[in-house]
């Protein structure tokens, strides 16, 4: 179909992305464009000048949680202990 008319072509312009399928175990795999998170939670709390927000979702496999996190905020590793 479409899609894989478009995969043959970035994978045309791109041969070294076959090389790396064929030299290990990997396997291609489509994944969906549009997360959905299911059973969506949050909490904002507040301790004197702190504030924090707890959110918890479900995914599907094969969904990353980091992929839903990084659209929504400003995520920086810079400051994580």
């Amino acid at each position: 179909g479409e899609q894989g008319q478009l995969e043959r072509v970035v994978v045309g312009r791109h041969p070294e992305m076959a090389a790396v399928f064929s030299s290990t175990r990997m396997s291609p795999a489509r994944r969906p464009l549009v997360l959905q998170a299911q059973e969506l939670h949050w909490n904002v709390s507040e301790n004197g000048d702190q504030r924090w927000l707890d959110i918890s979702f479900t995914l599907l496999p094969g969904e990353y949680a980091t992929t839903l996190l990084s659209s929504v905020l400003n995520l920086d590793e810079s400051g994580c202990a």
